[in-house]
């Protein structure tokens, strides 16, 4: 389909927000039907989280390839076929009535979202290769109003169709909506890896350029394990920390934090445009710090907890979109140097909640907090690395 450029990229953006923002409406409504799925398949509640932690392995062993499809071959098919594989996942769901199918499609459900997130914030950058950071925030925040309308939409399918299969169909008919739109439009170019002009990358070395992707996946480890984990174990800290008259309040600190991530999204759109990314993420990593010291401090008060939480959601927003926007602020970033940093991310997610799930059922509720100050503290000490290992020199690496 050819448009003018100007309208052409504004359509782009929407088949991007359009992905994203079904993405995370799918993950929000896996967490949903959790108890849909224990009767499914016969099996406990612990045993259905697996499918948490199968579709965690797909994601990121699709992190090791998804990136080279994406600088071989055009991001519209590729992403578009992952599109249609989504929605053949989803679609069979409801027929898989044991605990190890269920496991095993969730597995190649969590690879399938690995090429479309992978793709849809790549193709992003390449869009916007001037400043991708307003681009990106607001991209992250439709996954936002995905994952946020996703328990509305479900509680009324429910009770209209009375069955979960519904969900899972309705769903993949989303997806199989979309992609004919993804297959018509024109992709982004493929970055080139070969160096336009190797004279401006003849003072730096290879190590030099995987040192900084390493730093950049290691901050996002560290920031990514404390997101998912304050995000996690909200409710079940809030429960032990406030006065049994006030427990079902919990509920309401989980829903302030991810209503705080998307409000954060939106309001570091214009910031992001203004200000460069390396300046933003101080700003932030500190506000995580002292958001979580004020919910220490707040005890047991549920006001106190509630703002915490707020405040710890909106400084948390923008910092995975930003991480992404730095990177191509340091060096033409590729679809597989995209995969490297979605690889230290997904690691973090998969790892720390499990850590701070135990932690939190040993020891005193308290210390979980200490352990999420700890994380940004060492997250915040690898960006301090990062800034060291940045050089000089402004000329963007290639390659």
């Amino acid at each position: 389909m050819n448009l003018p450029n100007n309208r052409l990229r504004y359509v782009q953006s929407g088949l991007y927000f359009l992905s994203t923002a079904l993405m995370g409406w799918i993950l929000a409504t896996r967490g949903a039907v959790m108890p849909q799925l224990t009767t499914l398949t016969g099996a406990s509640l612990s045993q259905t989280g697996l499918v948490i932690t199968t579709s965690s392995l797909g994601f990121m062993v699709a992190n090791l390839f998804g990136g080279r499809l994406y600088d071989k071959y055009k991001g519209h098919h590729v992403l578009g076929i992952s599109l249609l594989a989504t929605a053949l996942v989803l679609s069979i769901i409801p027929f898989m009535q044991s605990l190890v199918a269920l496991l095993i499609i969730f597995f190649f459900w969590g690879i399938a979202r690995s090429l479309v997130i992978l793709g849809v914030n790549t193709l992003t950058i390449w869009l916007y290769v001037e400043k991708p950071g307003p681009a990106l925030n607001l991209t992250h925040f439709f996954f936002g109003v995905g994952a946020f309308t996703a328990p509305l939409l479900v509680s009324s399918l429910l009770s209209v169709t009375n069955g979960f299969a519904w969900i899972w169909w309705i769903s993949a008919l989303a997806f199989v909506a979309l992609t004919p739109l993804v297959f018509l439009i024109q992709s982004p170019p493929i970055r080139q890896i070969t160096p336009a002009n190797p004279q401006a990358i003849a003072p730096r070395t290879i190590k030099e350029f995987h040192r900084l992707i390493f730093l950049i996946a290691l901050f996002l480890f560290f920031y990514v394990g404390a997101e998912i984990g304050f995000g996690s174990w909200l409710t079940t800290y809030a429960q032990v920390r406030l006065p049994l008259d006030q427990l079902s309040r919990s509920y309401q600190l989980t829903s302030a934090f991810w209503i705080a991530i998307m409000a954060g999204r939106l309001i570091s759109i214009p910031l992001s445009a203004h200000f460069t990314a390396r300046r933003l993420l101080w700003f932030l990593i500190s506000g995580c710090f002292l958001s979580l010291l004020l919910i220490l401090a707040g005890g047991s008060n549920w006001l106190i907890l509630l703002i915490g939480s707020f405040l710890l959601g909106t400084c948390m927003a923008p910092i995975f979109p930003l991480a992404f926007a730095l990177t191509e602020e340091l060096m033409e970033v590729t679809a597989t140097i995209s995969s490297w940093l979605f690889i230290g991310a997904s690691s973090g997610a998969l790892f720390f909640p499990l850590i701070l799930g135990r932690l939190l059922e040993f020891t005193n509720p308290s210390n979980i907090i200490f352990a999420l100050m700890a994380l940004v503290l060492t997250a915040a000490f690898s960006y301090f690395l990062l800034n060291l290992a940045i050089p000089s020199h402004r000329t963007k690496i290639q390659g």
